[in-house]
């Protein structure tokens, strides 16, 4: 049996946990009534709910597209996802493809980058290159507004969890109108 918290301040994390995982199960499971193959964007995918959010969906066996402000974060949402050999990562604004790198060389899982800068594409495929993950992971050239997310998920034939790090003035030119 795990041990009860010791002090105030485990009592406060252990209640936070509650909180968190109450609040995203109601969301997700109540509200929303997702099920297995559906695709879940999460927003702050790396804060208390957003993690919970991540877990629960994964675990329905749900796509996870999980938005986190800094690739970082975006790491911290992986491994939330609970990710395994075999499972998919798309990373929408790939950079220098540093997410799809480490879901492959920690969790085996195949990637694929998108970017428009060609710059940050030629620094990703040296970067794949040297990390020895070319057989998992690739990154191409593509414009969001372009890209067919559902299709690619669709033609994955694993669990997906998609990353998206995108820069200020990007969201606001995806922003309706």
């Amino acid at each position: 049996l795990p041990k009860p918290p010791s002090s105030e301040a485990e009592w406060r994390q252990a209640a936070s946990l509650a909180v968190a995982y109450g609040t995203a199960d109601m969301a997700l499971r109540r509200r929303a009534r997702m099920s297995e193959g559906e695709t879940v964007l999460i927003t702050a995918a790396a804060g208390g709910v957003g993690l919970a959010a991540v877990q629960i969906a994964a675990q329905a066996g749900c796509n996870v597209i999980a938005a986190t402000g800094s690739p970082e974060k975006a790491e911290v949402a992986l491994a939330a996802a609970g990710l395994e050999e075999g499972g998919y990562v798309i990373d929408l604004g790939c950079g220098d493809a540093a997410i799809l790198r480490a879901a492959a060389m920690r969790y085996g899982c195949r990637g694929l980058g998108l970017d428009i800068d060609d710059g940050a594409l030629a620094d990703a495929a040296r970067a794949i290159e040297a990390d020895g993950v070319g057989e998992l992971v690739s990154v191409r050239r593509g414009d969001l507004n372009e890209f067919d997310l559902a299709c690619e998920i669709d033609h994955a034939d694993a669990p997906v969890v998609v990353t998206c790090y995108l820069l200020p003035a990007t969201l606001r030119e995806l922003r309706p109108q």
